[in-house]
Order: C-alpha cells, then sequence, then structure tokens
C-alpha cells in the first residue's frame, strides 16, 4: 500500500477536466442572436435565437430558451424550445421542458411534466417492449 499519492493526474481526472475545458455557458439574463457551434458541451440558462449545434451535448436549463433548431448527439431540455431537434443518440424531455416543433432521434425519455407539440421520428424502429413481470396490485 503506498504512503504517499502520485503528483499524475488519475485518468478520470483528466478526462474530467478535459470535458470541462469544451463546455460552454450562455448564462441566464444573456440573449444572444446568431448561430452557435460548438465542439463540446453547451448549457443554455439564458436566450438563444438562432441555431445551435454541438458534436456532444447540449442542455437547455430551466428558464432556458432557443428559439431554433438543436443538433447534437444527445439534448436535454428542462426550459423551453421552439424548434427542430435532432439528436444522433437522444433526446430527453424532463419536467418542465416544452418543445415546439420535431423531434427526430433513436431514443427519447419524456419525463411527467415534459411537453412536446410536434411530431416523433424515429431513426430506428422499437424492437422491444417491456412489461411488468407481476400485474399491478391495487392498495386499499
Amino acid at each position: 500500500m503506498p504512503v504517499f499519492k502520485s503528483g499524475r493526474p488519475s485518468d478520470r481526472q483528466t478526462a474530467n477536466a478535459a470535458q470541462q475545458a469544451h463546455l460552454s455557458l450562455l448564462a441566464e439574463g444573456l440573449r444572444v442572436v446568431g448561430e452557435v457551434e460548438s465542439e463540446g458541451v453547451i448549457t443554455i440558462e439564458g436566450r438563444l435565437e438562432g441555431n445551435l449545434r454541438s458534436k456532444t451535448q447540449v442542455l437547455v436549463a430551466p428558464g432556458g430558451v432557443v428559439v431554433g433548431d438543436i443538433a447534437a448527439d444527445e439534448v436535454v431540455v428542462v426550459g423551453r424550445v421552439e424548434g427542430n431537434i435532432t439528436a444522433a443518440k437522444r433526446i430527453e424531455l424532463r419536467d418542465g421542458a416544452v418543445v415546439e416543433g420535431d423531434l427526430t432521434t433513436p431514443r427519447v425519455v419524456v419525463q411527467e411534466g415534459g411537453m412536446v407539440n410536434g411530431r416523433l421520428c424515429a431513426d430506428q424502429p422499437v424492437v422491444e417492449v417491456s412489461y411488468p413481470s407481476e400485474p399491478l396490485r391495487k392498495t386499499a
């Protein structure tokens, strides 16, 4: 058992630092008009009027608004989007999310309280549907 830690960062610390270096934030109270593109994660807490593209993830935080289309590997919405969302991997709409536009993705999660006024286009068909192993029981 070593007594001293090496001064070298672990692989996890290196990966986290690299990921944070590619984080872009449109902060609350900030309004941007125009196209936004990023190699890394984009978090929207303010208002963006224009299309948004990321090679990784887009997060529209509570209070965040995007008026334009979003394209990324993964998109998580808690705020409002007025435009179409296209995700290569997955779209997640959490409680409080409002989307006025179409969703195109192979996987989508809509939590209770998430709203969509548009169409869902799945690139890949759903091949498995799971059901509870036991029937639901009434409680007194």
